[in-house]
Formats: structure tokens, C-alpha cells, sequence
């Protein structure tokens, strides 16, 4: 579990509900299906997805999610980079949509980046 209680972040886990649409209708653009996302933390008004595995349906409900929100903004925090394919990986995943990520540099002790928390405390 990430270091929030230690560090004396308030946060909740799990208790957003955001709706996303999943699939509309190519000819007309009516909405087919409709999903919910429920994120892993919210601190202060920061949405953070925390993703060991990102297989290609979690990356394409990630795209969906954005689209039929696109004023929100989450942060994934990936416990490894690991590669989509065999030229990307999961940073340059983030990167290309326009995500702002972390990589978790120690899995036993896993940390949000200080900067996410107080950005106006980072060192210069």
C-alpha cells in the first residue's frame, strides 16, 4: 500500500464515480454503452490510478474515460514500465495521450511523487 497514512496525506480510496460512455453508434453517434470508473485515490482534487498490469482493455477504457471527461485529469502511478509491444511502454503510453505518470521506484515502500502532493514545495 502506498506511504499516504505514514506521511499524514489525507485520502480516500475507491469512493469516486465517474461516467464514462464505453461505445456509440458509428452512423448516428448515440450512446451504445456506458460505463463507470471508479479510481484508486483521491487526494485533495488529484486522481490517481495506481497499475501494475496495463493490459490494452484498461489503456482503451483509460482513452474512453478521457474523452467523455476530458476536464478531468488522472495520474497513473505504474509499479513497473513495462513494454506494450515491442517498441512502447507504459510511459510512452502515458506520455503520448497526455498523462502525467510516475514510476514507483521502490516496491516495498511505494510512494506518490512529493511534487503531485505539494507542488508549490518542490525543490528547485
Amino acid at each position: 500500500m502506498l506511504d499516504l497514512e505514514q506521511r499524514q496525506i489525507p485520502y480516500e480510496y475507491e469512493t469516486l464515480k465517474i461516467p464514462y460512455v464505453k461505445e456509440t453508434c458509428p452512423c448516428c453517434n448515440t450512446i451504445i454503452k456506458k460505463g463507470i470508473y471508479t479510481p484508486d485515490f483521491i487526494i485533495k482534487d488529484l486522481i490517481i490510478e495506481v497499475k501494475g498490469r496495463f493490459v490494452s482493455t484498461d489503456r482503451t477504457k483509460h482513452l474512453q474515460i478521457k474523452k467523455s471527461n476530458p476536464d478531468i485529469q488522472i495520474r497513473f502511478l505504474f509499479q513497473v514500465d513495462n513494454k506494450i509491444g515491442k517498441k512502447s511502454r507504459y510511459s510512452d503510453w502515458a506520455i503520448k495521450h497526455g498523462y502525467t505518470y510516475a514510476i514507483i521506484q521502490d516496491v516495498k515502500n511505494p510512494q506518490i511523487p512529493e511534487e503531485w502532493i505539494n507542488p508549490n514545495e518542490t525543490a528547485a
